[in-house]
């Protein structure tokens, strides 16, 4: 486990043995000396700062304790010692992923909370571009052919832009809703695209329904840009 209210920074460690809890001698413990041995950045995990909780469980008929009052068990028996070792780096492991899709998602938040706060700035300066350029006696476009033009120009489509604003259709609100509208889009867009590629079967689940009819026809897939249907 990682964080929590009443746990104390670094390793956190809870022994137990045939369900029995192990209060005492847990630094010469087999599960202590694993825990310590275990390079914890490499699951993105700072040891000193973060709230580590390791809680292992040895169920056995047998458990070779260590010492006359059997609290730990010792580090020499190299089977448990690789089967805890084992345990641990697989919790470790599906632990790494949810935080690093939870760095993600506040990364994700931060740039999106960003964009958006520029979105009225960028709006009103679009908007006083293209008033001027519907209150000019020439589009653009037949200006920048005085000089050297930068890149192509859809001398159609600066027409109808240049209408709209002279008629009030495009205005500086709709640019504001039309930004926020790109935002969110592009925010599912990555969001998909991450899950996609950090996903071995990638975002696929199959649904099945029964037919009413005994003998049932299929037809060709249905497919769009989000999914896929065959009926």
């Amino acid at each position: 486990s990682l964080g929590g209210r009443e746990v104390k920074p670094g390793f956190n460690v809870f022994r137990f043995a045939n369900r029995i809890p192990l209060l005492f001698e847990g630094g010469n413990d087999v599960v202590t000396r694993c825990v310590q041995r275990l390079n914890w950045s490499t699951y993105k995990i700072d040891k000193n700062n973060d709230k580590i909780g390791v809680f292992v469980s040895i169920v056995s008929t047998k458990i070779p304790f260590k010492g006359t009052s059997k609290e730990y068990i010792g580090d020499e028996n190299n089977e448990i010692a690789e089967a805890v070792d084992k345990a641990i780096k697989q919790c470790a492991l599906q632990l790494r992923g949810k935080i690093v899709r939870a760095q993600v998602a506040r990364d994700r938040k931060a740039r999106k909370k960003q964009l958006v706060k520029y979105i009225p700035d960028v709006a009103r300066a679009v908007f006083a571009m293209l008033a001027a350029a519907a209150d000019a006696d020439q589009p653009p476009s037949k200006r920048a052919r005085i000089g050297a033009a930068l890149w192509n120009i859809d001398e159609k489509w600066e027409s109808n832009v240049l209408e709209q604003a002279r008629e009030g259709e495009v205005s500086e609100k709709v640019l504001i809703s039309k930004l926020e509208e790109h935002v969110q889009r592009s925010d599912h867009e990555q969001a998909l695209e991450f899950a996609m590629q950090n996903s071995k079967d990638g975002l696929n689940e199959h649904l099945y329904l029964t037919p009413k009819t005994p003998a049932h026809e299929y037809v060709h897939e249905i497919r769009n840009s989000v999914c896929a249907f065959r009926l």
